[in-house]
């Protein structure tokens, strides 16, 4: 009878001890699994870090162009001039248009927390050559608050002029230009 005591309690140590084990692998398993998703986590985490400071540093860039902001209309003025004067351009003429939004069509998705606005401006000018609108163009692109998007220019030879004193216009230009910039919705 002590045998058959002692064999019972032996089988319900047995039993107790396959389901603690049983319940020991389940928590370890669990362990395992949080233990992956923090790991997971902690991965994601570092990637949306390392791509957000990638995009703070192309919008400081950006902002450092003003091309985010408003429009610097007078310094885009003043620097025509001073570009007129470094080329010795001999006629220069344009109009700049009121700022709107550039078409839908080409503007980010929605949910975009910014405004994508142009300035459209007519430029017309007198060349000796074509570097005289390279020039113009690039010295803009590369000194203006903004972005230049030249959306079209169209030269043709000038017409016969009489003698003049200085040099003479060989060619005229029309340009359709426009000064992009991104300013946040308010």
């Amino acid at each position: 009878m002590l045998f058959i005591v002692l064999a019972a309690a032996g089988a319900a140590i047995a039993a107790l001890s396959g389901k603690a084990v049983n319940d020991a692998n389940k928590a370890n398993q669990q362990a395992k699994t949080a233990k992956d998703t923090a790991r997971s986590k902690v991965a994601r985490a570092a990637e949306e870090a390392s791509t957000l400071r990638e995009k703070i540093v192309v919008y400081q860039a950006l902002q450092s162009r003003g091309i985010i902001g408003q429009e610097h209309r007078l310094d885009w003025i003043e620097k025509i001039r001073k570009i007129k004067e470094a080329h010795k351009l001999l006629d220069l003429n344009y109009e700049l248009g009121p700022q709107q939004p550039i078409k839908a069509d080409v503007v980010a998705p929605s949910g975009n927390a910014f405004d994508i606005m142009a300035s459209p401006m007519k430029l017309q000018m007198a060349l000796l050559h074509e570097d005289d609108l390279l020039g113009l163009l690039s010295d803009l692109r590369n000194g203006i608050q903004g972005y230049i998007r030249v959306n079209h220019c169209d030269i043709e030879r000038a017409g016969a002029a009489p003698p003049a004193a200085g040099p003479t216009a060989q060619l005229r230009a029309k340009c359709d230009i426009d000064w992009i910039t991104v300013r946040e919705k308010s």
